[in-house]
Parts: structure tokens; C-alpha cells; sequence
């Protein structure tokens, strides 16, 4: 060969990597001296060259963005992938002139890249509504949650909208508006929803059962041929002032997991520490399975957050945690089933965690051993807050950091992480202030991982 001579020497690979398949995947590769790979565009060894593979490489991402952005829509304020599909809320659109109605965005990944489908919009969408501050997607069908609606001219009770994906395949309609069976003012029900195949949980922090103001409840709604209706309300069996049960919810078969970040658990007391609660169906009834607190839990952590659950498996995200005396670097915490109990299998932190970073914010999980974490304030190459998301692969009773994402667009104040859902072999994570077209209008950005398991790119959206 002539030209530059290569040496394999040149190009160093930390303990348990490998070497790519082609040099396409090495796009995004982060270096230990803290600089990286072109994200596109010409792959040169001279890229390479006395540079040594980090531990958890970085990669970059396919890029999710509205036909037309807005300032401050906030594209991505929620975020759900499934399948060939993704959703992206936009709590803040201003829809029909109605300010902060709100939008969401249906995404279609076809067999080189991902386009926009379909701009959903509630068909009784008034001003403050804060469509899109929720979103869910699974198979067909997508939901949509709107906490500021005002169902029977109750203020800001809240409502939830499903759409169903047309045979067409290429439109998508709604087929059916959710509301509590006992809404009242300022219940902010649709503040958080997850579905899963017929089933949907919508979260209400501002419900007040049992007269406990603003404790929170969740509702299970069930569909049988085109008709959804309420199965459940769902309330923590320890239901207490302010606990803000429903912040989070997740939904996987007959299991549910709702966060109650403001829960004060602990004798004595230790005030916003939170919990979480499992809950199970048995029949076509629920009952309370576990409640789950951090084995560190600390005054003012926020655990629950965020949650997801899938299959055994369950992850609580703790916002203001603050390991290892950092303030509010934040945590993430692992729970495993055993029949009907649950148990903490790990706590997650990143490996360049920091004070500020907010690591827990939002976190998903899949029973295929992946979870995905979010950390809107972690500084990119100087920016503040441009924000990350990092992967951790199972690997028998342990959780190790696998990769670091961010955008190839990361800026100050983008909050890349806002949002983050998994499916199969994909993930997507949102930056709900990411200029785009010379506006702050958010965007949204899915990773493919490769066939060898241990790194995640955009090769194929």
C-alpha cells in the first residue's frame, strides 16, 4: 500500500472490546483523550492514528425533527419508540393559534432513515392543554397525555387521547379520549401514561384520595375491540399529603410501576426521598405487589421520578441523588422479581458523573438486558446542560455502562436526555431545546445497536 503506513499498533482497544467489523462503524467513536471520530461523512485511518478506543465509546445519533420547527415547542418533551415507529411529543405547540394546545409527532423508519408521518393534534385541543407532555407507543396504537385539559369544565382535571394507526399504514386517527371516572379540578391526569398491547396506565399527581390532597392515583384502562374502559384507579396502599403518586408510570402485561417522588419514606421521615409502588392484576382487578425505596434513600433524592418495567425487571430513576457527595449528579436503581417479590439488584451511576448532571431524569428498560438512563445537565465539550443519556448492559447480576450518548448537535442548554424509550435494539432520546433550523424548537435522535451487542450507531436509523 502506499501512502500512509498503518500499524495495527496505532490503534489500541481497551480490555473487553473488539475491534468493528468495517470502518462505517466506527463513526462516533469517543477516544480516551477525549475527542472523537468523524460522526459522518469520510472514514480516514489518519482518524485513528496513536488514538486508544474508550471503555464506553460514544456514538451518534439518526436525527428526529418536525417538517417545520417552532421556538419552544419543545419536540421531544416526551418520547416512545416501538417497532418501526417512534412518538415524539410537543407539550408547548401552539396548534390551530392555540397557545401551548400542544402536538405530537408520529416518526416511520423506513429502510435508510426515519420520516415524519403524522402531526397528531387532540380533537377538542384547547390553549393549555400540554398535549404531548406524555406520550406512548405500542404496535398500533399510540397515547397521548394532556394533564392541562379541562374535561365537563373541570380545570386542568386532565384527559388522555389514543390514536390508532389507519390500515393505510400511513395515517393516524384518534380513537378514543380518556378521562378519570372520578375527575376534579387540578388532578393533571395525563401528566405520564405508558401502554402496553391492550392495556394503558395514565398517572394523576393532583388526585386526592382517600382526602389526601394531591397524594396521586393512576388508572388502568383496558380496550376490548375498539372500546377502552377504566379497569382500576390504582392508589399506594400509604397514600399521604403531596406524595405525587403518578409522576411516573409504566406498564408491562399484568404488572404496573408508579413513582411517588415526593414520598417521605423511612422512620424517621426523610422528606421527598421517594418510593415507588408495584402493582399486580390478578383477574380484572389490582392489588398493591411492593413498594420500592432506594437502599441509600436520602432526603430530597426524588426517587420515582422516572420508572419503567419490563418483563422481571424494573428501574427507578432518583434525580437528586447525590453520589458520591456530588449534588444532584444522580442515580438510577435496578429491582429484580422472584415470584411476587422484589428486590434491588444495582445501583446505577455514570462513570463521568457530575454535580448537576441529573442522571435519572427519565430511564427505560428492556428485558433483554438494556437500560437506558437520562441526564439533561451533563456538559458536552463546555456546554452547559446539553445533556447525555447512557446505556447499561446486563451481564449476569450486574448492570455495566456500555456507551455515553449525545447529539452531534450538542449545545448549551439542549437537555439531550429529557426523554429516553427502548425497543428491541433501538433506543431514542430527546433534546427538547436543540436549535434546529435556526430555532429552539427540539428534536429527538434514535441509535441502532450493532450485531456484535457492545456498541450503538446510526447506521441504519
Amino acid at each position: 500500500m502506499s501512502g500512509y503506513p498503518i500499524s495495527l499498533s496505532a490503534l489500541s482497544v481497551s480490555a473487553g472490546k473488539s475491534l468493528p467489523h468495517g470502518l462505517t462503524e466506527l463513526r462516533g467513536t469517543s477516544f480516551t483523550d477525549g475527542t472523537s471520530s468523524p460522526a459522518s461523512g469520510t472514514i480516514r485511518f489518519l482518524d485513528f492514528l496513536n488514538k486508544s478506543i474508550g471503555s464506553t465509546p460514544t456514538v451518534y445519533p439518526a436525527h428526529l425533527r418536525a417538517s417545520s420547527p417552532i421556538n419552544n415547542d419543545q419536540l421531544g418533551s416526551s418520547i416512545s419508540i416501538s417497532g418501526n415507529y417512534a412518538i415524539a411529543g410537543a407539550q408547548f405547540a401552539d396548534p390551530y393559534n392555540r397557545s401551548s394546545a400542544g402536538a405530537a409527532y408520529i416518526f416511520e423508519r423506513t429502510s435508510t432513515s426515519w420520516i415524519q408521518r403524522a402531526i397528531l393534534i387532540a380533537s377538542d385541543a384547547t390553549a393549555s392543554d400540554y398535549f404531548g407532555k406524555s406520550v406512548s407507543i405500542s404496535g398500533d396504537y399510540a397515547i397521548v397525555g394532556a394533564s392541562g385539559a379541562d374535561p365537563d369544565s373541570k380545570s386542568r382535571a386532565g384527559a388522555a387521547y389514543i390514536f390508532k394507526k389507519d390500515t393505510s399504514g400511513t395515517g393516524w386517527t384518534q380513537h378514543a379520549k380518556l378521562v378519570a371516572s372520578d375527575k376534579a379540578a387540578n388532578d393533571y391526569f395525563g401528566g405520564s401514561v405508558s401502554i402496553s398491547g391492550i392495556d394503558v396506565i395514565v398517572g394523576a399527581t393532583g388526585q386526592d384520595p382517600n382526602g389526601q390532597s394531591s397524594a396521586g392515583a393512576a388508572y388502568v384502562f383496558t380496550r376490548s375491540g375498539s372500546y377502552w374502559s377504566q379497569q382500576a384507579k390504582l392508589v399506594a396502599s400509604d397514600a399521604a399529603f403531596a406524595d405525587s403518586f403518578g409522576e411516573s408510570v409504566s406498564i408491562d402485561g399484568n404488572y404496573a410501576i408508579i413513582g411517588a417522588y415526593r414520598e417521605d419514606p423511612g422512620t424517621p421521615t426523610l422528606s421527598s426521598a421517594g418510593s415507588a409502588y408495584v402493582f399486580t392484576r390478578y383477574g380484572s382487578g389490582w392489588s398493591q405487589q411492593a413498594k420500592l425505596v432506594a437502599s441509600d434513600k436520602a432526603a430530597g433524592d426524588y426517587f420515582g421520578t422516572s420508572v419503567s418495567i419490563s418483563g422481571g425487571w424494573v428501574i427507578v430513576g432518583a434525580s437528586f441523588e447525590d453520589p458520591g457527595g456530588l449534588t444532584s449528579a444522580g442515580a438510577a436503581y435496578i429491582f429484580a422479581r422472584s415470584g411476587s417479590s422484589w428486590s434491588q439488584q444495582v445501583k446505577l451511576t455514570a462513570s463521568d458523573k457530575a454535580a448537576g448532571d441529573t442522571f435519572g431524569g427519565t430511564v427505560a428498560i428492556s428485558s433483554t438486558g438494556y437500560a437506558i438512563v437520562g441526564a439533561t445537565g451533563v456538559t458536552i465539550n463546555n456546554q452547559s446542560g446539553a445533556g447525555a443519556a447512557y446505556i447499561f448492559a446486563r451481564s449476569g447480576s450486574s448492570w455495566p455502562q456500555q456507551t455515553k450518548l449525545i447529539s452531534p448537535n450538542a449545545g448549551s442548554g439542549d437537555y439531550f436526555g429529557n426523554s429516553v424509550s427502548i425497543d428491541g435494539d433501538r433506543v431514542v432520546a430527546s433534546a427538547t431545546r436543540e436549535v434546529v433550523n435556526s430555532v429552539r424548537g427540539g428534536a429527538a435522535h434514535v441509535f441502532k445497536k450493532a450485531t456484535n451487542g457492545s456498541t450503538w450507531s446510526n447506521l441504519t436509523g
